[in-house]
């Protein structure tokens, strides 16, 4: 028998019996000190681009305060050309302008994370 495999045969219920004292440690410990929630609202919207200028879009609920905000490509991809000036940033919804790089017609999605405001 090599070394390694009578290492292993000599301490493998030391190292299953840690293993298992471990894993009830731990489940013992985020029961007695959970972590904070921080369960953030999605809101997710798309447009199409039907003029070029300044848009208004409201997210359709009232976050706390104003959420994180990305746009998305036609792939599902953060957005990160520099095409879009957000103008305004608010609770509620947000102005922004097209400064290049998008035609009418074409379709911009929008995600804000972010808490919801309880009313």
């Amino acid at each position: 028998m090599s070394k390694i495999s009578k290492f292993l045969k000599d301490h493998i219920l030391g190292v299953f019996l840690t293993s298992v004292a471990a894993g009830l440690l731990s489940t013992w410990l985020f029961q007695v000190f959970p972590f904070a929630s921080n369960e953030k609202e999605v809101v997710k919207g798309e447009i199409v681009l039907t003029h070029f200028g300044e848009y208004t879009e409201k997210y359709g609920v009232r976050f706390d305060s104003p959420p994180k905000l990305q746009f998305l490509n036609e792939y599902g991809s953060t957005y990160s050309g520099g095409a879009i000036d957000v103008l305004e940033h608010g609770n509620d919804g947000f102005v922004y302008k097209l400064a290049r790089g998008y035609v009418v017609g074409n379709k911009l999605t929008w995600v804000a994370t972010g808490t919801l405001e309880e009313n």
